[in-house]
């Protein structure tokens, strides 16, 4: 109190942001503290103490500060913009969106504002609108990072991708600090658009995750881990998520959390969901642990891990969005493992090993392409457990009727010589369609710009049709009905998609690719052996696709056997899945125990 007393309110505010800069947190906590002691109301230390609790992964403290902060100061931008960073980072979408508008009232040039309402209409699914907001936070602040990396993310999904692919490396360019969050997560986002691309290599691509990893992986220093070097002992095991929800990794994580042998693994969950649903409720009473990490800042997750000595720490994201590479790279477990959320190498040696399987990641040249050690879990690396309830099966082709193609797929995934083969597919079936369902295609120019590339193709308007309205779950998979054949996409399959469709009686064809992202298919449909499904090359994919049309028997053959196939194949098999796993667990554990002088990076 003395500081405050001896000058200015103004002074010590200056004080103390002074002390933020050079990175004295707990000093200008103290100072902000102080102030309103004397001044409860002052809204500059109202604002600038909910930031700090804000940067401390203290969301509702922060919420709170901040939005007393508007309310006695609404004059000043930035407040209103902070608190909807704030209520964003918890997944409140439309709160979010009305504090930058709030913002904006105030100073209609506010890039920051902009920007992130950006990502916010990007969500609620106006990209549009968010491609604008973002374009014009770029015209305003040029140098403004985040816009770029949000343009880039608008349109990726809008499948533009060498545009987005612009943006990321533009956004790359000017956020140069390696120690920034934001930074490592904008470099991820250009990982995984470069996947949607026809035409990167895969020796291209790993290059892509090392440039990565010697930015943002550089070794933390030599930390023994104090875990116990027992082989048989029952491990810690440590999942990291924040798609422990109705998510596609939901669906492939949760028979493994509910299967695992309670007397060999304790589970902890690190969960970085921000709006919990059915299935966080579902999962979480099934671990020993569930640590809420959403907000919480990387270090601060470090500590927790290492608090916890958790044996082998699971990323279910590497570099897909709201990933914590930055926490393994700093090797909080002895033992580190990259699986389900992401088709590639994350780039980092310190992660141990990524898990896959024989047919998506072949014995030999895939090994080159991948920085951590290949565990292949055979005979398929996926579990898959639909959404409850699920509808009927729908009743199979009709002899006579029209058949329909079609993809569920993200738009990210189209690219134009996808498109051109899809419309060759069509032009050789006679009176055929197309049906396409994708969030994206709620903006009508986005369906526009794909109904054109089929119409370049030789494709009428009319046989191609979009669906693109949120639905729930249950809604989503009774769609399935629209279709007869699913058309995988490439480079980049399906794999959601996929199980979903042969799950609702629909079969897939899909295109083996050389790398990990366009082979799932191959090991998704081997499960359920379908490999007559799996085309070697173009050519022989429009081929299979065309004559099963035209086999209206095989059609409604495999129509109504498609469910049983899931439901007999190790796709399904949670039980046996779980084992798999965690003899795969028991061998790294035990290669580690035999390396007694491996220090943590």
């Amino acid at each position: 109190m003395e500081r405050v007393t001896r000058m200015t309110i103004q002074q010590a505010i200056e004080l103390a942001i002074g002390h933020e800069r050079a990175g004295r947190l707990a000093e200008a906590e103290g100072i902000y503290r102080e102030v309103l002691a004397q001044r409860p109301e002052e809204p500059t230390a109202l604002h600038l103490l909910g930031c700090l609790a804000m940067r401390g992964g203290n969301l509702a403290a922060a919420e709170q500060l901040i939005r007393r902060a508007t309310q006695v100061g609404p004059e000043v931008a930035q407040r209103h913009s902070d608190l909807g960073v704030v209520l964003q980072s918890q997944g409140r979408i439309d709160e979010a969106a009305a504090a930058f508008r709030a913002a904006l009232q105030v100073d209609p040039n506010l890039a920051d504002a902009l920007s992130n309402l950006s990502t916010c209409q990007c969500e609620r699914g106006d990209l549009a609108d968010a491609v604008a907001l973002a374009q014009r936070a770029i015209e305003l602040s040029p140098s403004h990072a985040d816009a770029f990396n949000n343009l880039g993310n608008v349109l990726t999904m809008s499948g533009r991708g060498p545009e987005a692919i612009a943006a990321y490396r533009r956004a790359i360019e000017l956020q140069s600090d390696a120690a920034s969050a934001a930074a490592a997560q904008n470099h991820s986002n250009l990982l995984l658009a470069l996947h949607y691309q026809p035409d990167v290599e895969p020796a291209a691509m790993l290059e892509e995750h090392r440039a990565f990893a010697r930015k943002f992986a550089a070794p933390a220093g030599a930390v023994r881990h104090p875990n116990g070097r027992d082989r048989k002992r029952r491990l810690r095991i440590g999942y990291v998520s924040s798609d422990f929800r109705q998510h596609s990794v939901g669906y492939f994580i949760e028979a493994a959390i509910e299967k695992h042998d309670r007397e060999q693994f304790e589970v902890i969950c690190y969960s970085d969901v921000t709006t919990p649903d059915a299935m966080t409720r579902r999962m979480q009473p099934r671990v020993k642990a569930w640590r809420a990490i959403a907000g919480v800042p990387h270090g601060v997750v470090e500590k927790v891990i290492r608090q916890d000595q958790i044996d082998i720490l699971v990323d279910l994201a590497s570099h897909s969005g709201h990933n914590r590479l930055p926490v393994f790279a700093r090797k909080p477990a002895p033992v580190q493992v990259s699986y389900l959320g992401y088709p590639d190498t994350t780039g980092l040696s310190a992660m141990d090993y990524r898990i896959t399987d024989s047919r998506v990641d072949p014995p030999g040249e895939a090994d080159s392409f991948s920085v951590e050690k290949l565990h292949r879990l055979d005979p398929c690396a996926w579990c898959f457990r639909p959404h409850e309830p699920y509808p009927p099966l729908p009743a199979p082709a009709e002899a006579g009727r029209p058949v329909t193609f079609g993809t569920f797929n993200a738009v990210a995934k189209l690219n134009e010589p996808l498109i051109a083969t899809w419309a060759e597919i069509v032009r050789e079936t006679p009176d055929s369609r197309f049906f396409m369902k994708a969030g994206a295609f709620v903006d009508n120019q986005i369906a526009a710009r794909v109904r054109g590339l089929f119409e370049a193709h030789g494709v009428a308007a009319e046989r191609v049709e979009f669906v693109g309205q949120k639905l729930d779950a249950t809604q989503h998979l009774a769609m399935y009905a629209k279709i007869d054949i699913a058309l995988d996409t490439f480079p980049y399959n399906g794999t959601t998609t996929t199980c979903e469709a042969m799950w609702m009686g629909v079969p897939v064809v899909t295109l083996a690719g050389r790398a990990h992202a366009g082979r799932v298919g191959v090991s998704l449909l081997a499960s359920v052996r379908l490999e007559e499904l799996i085309a070697a090359d173009r050519e022989a994919y429009v081929r299979i696709a065309v004559d099963l049309a035209r086999d209206r028997d095989r059609l409604r053959q495999l129509q109504q056997s498609m469910r049983q196939r899931m439901l007999a194949s190790p796709l399904m098999n949670g039980y046996d899945f779980a084992r798999r796993l965690e003899s795969a667990y028991r061998a790294m554990w035990g290669h580690w125990c035999q390396s007694p002088g491996r220090a943590a990076m």
